[in-house]
């Protein structure tokens, strides 16, 4: 008999002696988280029913019956352990990702689904904000560099029709002038942009207090999901200024929260 067998015997025969209206309260509590985990399992089945009545891009022939068949065991044992309605929505995104990826990877298979597991969604969403922060940060500061160099060019070309134009000889002075306030026109509007960004590092984006924010980053800094880029700066803040990890970047694309 293994240990989980002992501890069942243990815990029945301890529920045995505790009579409840009639019925042996081990028979009640078994009985009543039996219908409990059916009734996750048919839920979870429907949302994966709804996935496959509308999908066409499973190529079954190619598929890994021992992977799958071992990735999906997995998620049905976590699914029967938790009720949450968003926690199973991600764990059918993980089945479907498997079945949709020409290479799935199952190395951190077992890592990610207790991730899932652990995590609330407000932590869950704080990774993928930061995550997209990120990416949205690269394409704007892509964008803000390229706009100063090309308002440093054209305050050189102002500065000399300017020289020109007092010279008093026909020149494209306001053509130029034109140019530097579309160009301050656009300078605003990324800068705009990076605001609105920005907004997915505060607690108020997520409706959370300061000091609830302040500790879901922590923990998942604590799972190495992010990291406090602050660090060894003067006037450093512990955990305030955060960015997303390699593994926090492999996690959310894992559950496809990204796709969202």
């Amino acid at each position: 008999m293994d240990n989980r067998q002992v501890t069942e015997s243990i815990i029945k025969a301890v529920f045995a002696s505790i009579p409840f209206a009639g019925q042996p309260l081990n028979e009640l509590f078994y009985d009543f988280r039996g219908r409990v985990k059916q009734q996750r399992i048919n839920d979870f089945t429907e949302l994966l029913k709804q996935y496959f009545d509308g999908q066409t891009a499973v190529d079954y022939n190619e598929l890994n019956i021992v992977e799958f068949s071992d990735l999906f065991e997995s998620v049905i044992l976590k699914v029967v352990h938790t009720g949450s309605k968003e926690k199973h929505k991600r764990f059918k995104e993980i089945i479907i990702g498997y079945l949709e990826s020409a290479n799935p990877v199952m190395d951190h298979s077992d890592t990610f689904l207790e991730l899932v597991n652990v995590l609330n969604d407000h932590s869950i969403q704080i990774l993928r904000h930061h995550y997209l922060f990120d990416v949205e940060f690269q394409k704007i500061e892509e964008q803000l560099n390229r706009n100063s160099s090309e308002i440093a060019r054209a305050a050189d070309e102002l500065e000399s029709e300017r020289k020109t134009k007092e010279l008093g000889y026909a020149n494209n002075y306001i053509t130029i002038v034109e140019k530097m306030e579309s160009l301050n026109k656009t300078k605003n509007e990324i800068e705009t942009e990076l605001e609105v960004i920005g907004k997915y590092r505060t607690a108020e984006f997520y409706g959370l207090s300061i000091d609830d924010f302040l500790y879901l980053k922590q923990i998942l800094a604590s799972r190495a999901l992010m990291t406090d880029l602050g660090l060894g700066s003067i006037s450093h803040i512990p955990f305030h200024d955060m960015g997303i990890t390699v593994f926090g970047r492999h996690f959310i694309d894992y559950i496809r929260e990204g796709r969202q």
